[in-house]
């Protein structure tokens, strides 16, 4: 006996909305990484950028000699930060963002943590904690992967090069 048409119908009609169901999902997570991608690369274009440099050398010279207040590195840890919110919020990519981000994301904040705690958290004392955060993560995942650990001689190096390699802006 064969089912009656009603219930063939309805089958086809269940099945074409799981169909559409799962095409809307793939759509969906497709337009996602797209626009994940699209910030990513505004995020690294803007890093940089001939004016995020100028700060990032300024900010690097300040740190080598301890001058402070250090208004640079304050903008270059705001911009850090805003990546760290975007990674934290799944915004973008974690393995694009810790790919194309981790070096100055970690380091900075190394370098400059002492700066944010003797200074920056005066005034705002919940400051930088999702950049804080964030950059152990990315420290601690390049540590794993075979990095040396971030003594003084790595992050001085790591300031020269940004004081010099940024002066040709």
């Amino acid at each position: 006996m064969q089912p009656p048409i009603s219930d063939l119908a309805s089958v086809f009609g269940i099945v074409a909305v799981l169909v559409a169901i799962v095409a809307l999902v793939m759509e969906s997570r497709r337009d996602r990484f797209a626009l994940q991608a699209d910030l990513l690369l505004r995020l690294d274009e803007k890093l940089h950028s001939p004016e995020l440099k100028s700060l990032r050398r300024i900010a690097a010279e300040k740190l080598l000699h301890n001058e402070n207040p250090n208004y640079e590195l304050e903008e270059v840890l705001d911009y850090l930060s805003t990546i760290a919110f975007f990674y934290e919020r799944k915004a973008i990519d974690t393995d694009l963002t810790y790919k194309n981000f981790s070096y100055w994301l970690g380091r900075y904040w190394l370098c400059g943590r002492t700066y944010v705690v003797e200074e920056s958290r005066k005034h705002d004392p919940q400051g930088y904690q999702t950049l804080e955060k964030v950059a152990e993560v990315f420290v601690q995942r390049e540590l794993k992967s075979g990095y040396p650990p971030f003594g003084e001689e790595i992050l001085r190096a790591f300031l020269l090069e940004e004081a010099r390699w940024t002066d040709s802006v």
